[in-house]
């Protein structure tokens, strides 16, 4: 048995976990989205065990049948590119096997090249990563604006939230410009 008082912090499995965990906040978010723009239970319920990228798919499938406004769809549908871009980063994090990078300057994440035999490989640093995180905690709050636009800001007394500035902390990140 260790010690815990003694053990290290490593800064790179700090990163992995916020990206991680961040990842699972992406998910509730999309859960989240998907109850407020659908009125139909079925996609709910496919999107309780769904995976982010079948998230994505069903609050698409949400947006045709969910009776949004133009404008609001076009918000939602710009916030689901970024997830699926979000998506494809986290999954390139925590799905790979990590070496010094050769430069010496960060690690090379390696994942298995579908359909083939190797390793595709992506050099990323530990700053990456966190910034990576702190942008999945900008887009659940993108999230929760853009439904909360398109239905309950739209409610007798209730007003729209405004898009963050920068300079603006959202969850704890500061907004960029």
């Amino acid at each position: 048995m260790t010690n815990k008082n003694n053990r290290e912090r490593d800064p790179f499995l700090e990163a992995v976990g916020r990206v991680t965990l961040a990842g699972g906040q992406i998910d509730h978010g999309l859960r989240g989205l998907i109850g407020t723009i659908t009125l139909e239970p079925t996609l709910s319920m496919h999107a309780n065990a769904a995976k982010t990228q079948e998230l994505v798919t069903i609050a698409r499938l949400g947006l045709k049948g969910g009776k949004i406004d133009e404008p609001d769809a076009d918000e939602i549908e710009a916030s689901l590119k970024r997830v699926d871009r979000f998506r494809e980063r986290r999954n390139t994090i925590v799905h790979a096997l990590f070496m010094p990078a050769e430069s010496g300057n960060g690690l090379d994440a390696m994942n298995p090249a579908r359909k083939n035999i190797g390793y595709n490989t992506s050099s990323i640093t530990v700053e990456e990563m966190e910034e990576l995180a702190d942008e999945a905690q900008l887009l659940l709050a993108e999230l929760f604006r853009v439904g909360w636009n398109a239905r309950a800001g739209k409610l007798p007394g209730m007003q729209p939230m405004p898009k963050p500035v920068p300079g603006q902390t959202v969850n704890g990140v500061q907004v960029k410009a």
